[in-house]
C-alpha cells in the first residue's frame, strides 16, 4: 500500500508544481549561499533527509477525519511511530481536553500521516497534536504545548472560527426549519473571515516562533472550495437527512447562489491566512521560513471534476462516475430508510464507539455544571479572554460556543462528522502541495532556485474511425514540409492557426493545418516537421495501404 500512496503521491506532487502557477517566494529572510563541499541535502530542496523533528497541528482538515481508519481503535492494524502528548487544551466551553486519538478523531490517511509515511524512518519524532473541531484558540495552545526543536510544521487554521459545523447543521444537512439560524451563522461566518482569521493565524505563528528551529520551516494549508456551481441539479437532491422527519417544514435548497456564497467564504479564508503568512515572512524577528499552500486551484479544475453538485455526480458516493472527488460527501439521492447515520454506528467502528458511550453520559450529566450563573453571566466573553490569555487568538463567538456541540461533536459516529472533509484523494492532494511548498521554502535555506517540473512534449495520435476520407503516406510526404516551411505566421499574436489544402479537387485531397494554444505566439519549423512526419507515420500504421484518416 505504501509504494502506491508514494507513487500516486509523486504523481500529483507534479501537477502540483506544473498544474497552476506556482507561488515564488522572494528571499525575504536572508540565507547563506551553499558550501562549497556539499552533501545531497545541501543542495537538492527534494531531499527532506533533514527533517528529524516535525509536527501537526491544527482542526480536523489537519487531523484528518473520515480519510483512512481511526487512530486511537482496535482497527488500527498498523504500528505508528507518532507522538501523542498529552496536552491540556481549554474549550471554547472551558472544559478541558487532553487532546487524544479518538478525542479527535485523527485519521491514518490525513495529509500529515501520508507525509510521514513519504519521510520514513529518518524521522526521530512526530507530534501530531492536531484536533478535529478545534479553533484558533485551541490551536493556539496546540503550538504553545507541543514540544519545541522542530525543523518542520505543518498546519490548517481558522475554518472552525468561521462556525463551519454550524453552517454545514443549519444550511446544509440539518436545515429544515433553520432558515433564519443559517443566516444568522452565515453572517457570523462572513464578518469573522473579515476581522479575525488573519490575526488569530498570526498569533498562532508567532506562538511557533518558539518551537521552530532557525530555518526550519512552517507550511500554511489553505481550505478548498465545496461546490461547483456549473448547474441547479444540486437543488434537486437530498441533502438534509432530517427532512424525513419533519414533513411540514422544507428544508433549505443548495442553489448556485447559495453555493457561491459558500465557495466565496473559502476564498477569503484563503486570502485572510495568506496574508498573516505573508505578514510573518517579512517579521525579522520569525527565524523560521514560512509559505502557504493553495491546493484550491486543483480541486476547482474542471479537469480534475472533484467538487460536490459537479455536472458528472449523480449523487452517489463514491461514484464511478465522479473518481476524482476530493471530498466525503453524504449520499444525496437515497432510497427511504437510508438516512441512518443518526440511528446505528457502522460496523467497522462499533467496538471503536463503544467507548465513547460511558463518556458521552459522564459528559452530558456534566453539562449542567456549564449551565448555571456563572457560565452564562452577561460577562462570559471576558472569561474567555482571561483563559485564552493577553495575545491570544479572538474567540469566534459561534452559536454553539459555550455549550457542546452535540450534533457535530463528540458521541456521533465520525461517519457522520466527517462529511465535507477531504477524503483520502483530497488529502494526498494536500500532501502533494504541502510536499511543493516545503521544497521551496527549503531552497530559500539553501541560497538555491527552488525546483521546477520540467515540460515535456507529448504526442497523440487521434483519428475518426467513422471518417471514410483517405489519403496515401506518399502524397503526404510530397507536401507536409512545404507546408512547415511556408507557414505565414502572423505578428505579435497568440493562439493563431494555419492550413493549407494540397491536391484539391482530386482523390488524394488533403489539408495540413497547425493550431497554437491560446498563450502561445512562437512557431518552431522544424517542431512542425518532425510532428507531421511522426503523424503520418507514426499514426494509422494498421489502415490498408498504409492509408491516412
Amino acid at each position: 500500500m505504501d509504494f502506491t500512496i508514494l507513487l500516486f503521491l509523486l504523481t500529483i506532487f507534479s501537477a502540483a508544481q506544473g498544474h497552476v502557477p506556482h507561488l515564488r517566494h522572494s528571499r525575504l529572510h536572508s540565507a547563506p549561499g551553499p558550501s562549497r563541499f556539499t552533501k545531497r541535502a545541501d543542495d537538492d530542496p527534494s531531499d527532506f533527509s533533514w527533517v528529524k523533528r516535525w509536527a501537526a497541528i491544527g482542526d480536523s482538515y489537519t487531523a484528518g477525519i473520515g480519510s483512512g481508519r481511526p487512530m486511537g481503535s482496535v482497527f488500527d492494524g498498523e504500528e505508528l511511530d507518532v507522538k501523542v502528548k498529552t496536552l491540556n487544551i481549554t474549550l471554547p466551553n472551558l472544559e478541558f481536553s487532553g487532546h487524544g486519538n479518538w478525542y479527535c478523531s485523527r485519521y491514518d490517511m490525513s495529509y500529515p500521516m501520508i507525509i510521514n509515511r513519504i519521510l520514513g524512518s529518518q524521522v526521530e519524532s512526530f507530534q501530531y497534536a492536531a484536533c478535529s473541531g478545534d479553533r484558533a484558540g485551541q490551536i493556539y495552545q496546540q503550538a504553545q504545548q507541543i514540544d519545541g526543536d522542530l525543523d518542520m510544521v505543518m498546519l490548517t487554521a481558522g475554518g472552525n472560527d468561521l462556525c463551519l459545523s454550524g453552517i454545514i447543521a443549519n444550511c446544509i444537512i440539518l436545515s429544515a426549519g433553520h432558515d433564519e439560524a443559517c443566516e444568522t451563522v452565515l453572517k457570523i461566518a462572513e464578518d469573522n473571515v473579515q476581522n479575525i482569521i488573519t490575526d488569530n493565524m498570526k498569533e498562532i505563528l508567532y506562538a511557533l516562533n518558539k518551537k521552530v528551529k532557525e530555518d526550519g520551516i512552517v507550511v500554511v494549508m489553505g481550505y478548498a472550495e465545496f461546490f461547483s456551481t456549473e448547474n441547479d441539479d444540486c437543488e434537486n437532491e437530498s441533502w438534509d437527512i432530517s427532512e424525513f422527519k419533519e414533513p411540514v417544514q422544507w428544508p433549505q435548497k443548495l442553489t448556485i447562489a447559495r453555493r457561491h456564497r459558500f465557495n466565496a467564504l473559502v476564498k477569503k479564508i484563503n486570502k485572510a491566512t495568506a496574508d498573516a503568512v505573508n505578514a510573518i515572512s517579512k517579521d525579522d524577528d520569525v527565524k523560521y521560513k514560512i509559505g502557504f499552500a493553495d491546493w484550491n486551484p486543483w480541486v476547482t479544475d474542471a479537469s480534475i471534476d472533484g467538487q460536490m453538485c459537479s455536472p458528472s455526480a449523480n449523487g452517489d458516493y463514491p461514484s464511478k462516475d465522479q473518481p476524482e472527488m476530493q471530498f466525503i460527501k453524504p449520499k444525496t439521492n437515497p432510497s427511504p430508510g437510508e438516512h441512518d447515520e443518526l440511528k446505528k454506528r457502522g460496523l467497522a467502528e462499533s467496538d471503536y464507539y463503544d467507548y465513547s458511550q460511558g463518556e458521552l453520559k459522564k459528559k452530558r450529566a456534566a453539562e449542567s455544571i456549564w449551565r448555571s450563573k456563572f457560565f452564562n453571566s452577561p460577562n462570559d466573553s471576558a472569561l474567555v479572554r482571561r483563559v485564552l490569555g493577553r495575545r491570544a487568538p479572538k474567540p469566534p463567538g459561534c452559536p454553539s460556543d459555550y455549550s457542546r456541540d452535540w450534533t457535530m461533536g463528540l458521541g456521533l459516529p465520525n461517519d457522520f462528522a466527517e462529511k465535507f472533509h477531504p477524503n483520502e484523494k483530497g488529502h494526498v492532494t494536500m500532501a502533494s502541495f504541502a510536499m511543493a511548498e516545503a521544497m521551496d521554502l527549503r531552497s530559500l535555506v539553501l541560497g538555491i532556485d527552488p525546483p521546477s517540473c520540467e515540460v515535456k512534449d507529448q504526442f497523440k495520435c487521434w483519428s475518426d474511425d467513422n471518417w471514410k476520407i483517405y489519403a496515401s503516406a506518399d502524397r503526404l510526404d510530397k507536401h507536409y514540409e512545404d507546408f512547415c516551411k511556408n507557414i505565414e505566421q502572423p505578428d505579435h499574436e497568440k493562439g493563431w492557426d494555419y492550413y493549407k489544402v494540397y491536391d484539391e479537387d482530386t482523390p488524394d485531397e488533403h489539408e495540413f493545418r497547425i493550431s497554437l494554444s491560446d498563450d502561445v505566439a512562437d512557431y518552431d519549423v522544424n517542431q512542425c516537421i518532425d510532428s507531421f512526419k511522426k503523424i503520418i507515420h507514426n499514426c494509422d500504421t494498421n489502415r490498408r495501404l498504409n492509408w491516412k484518416t
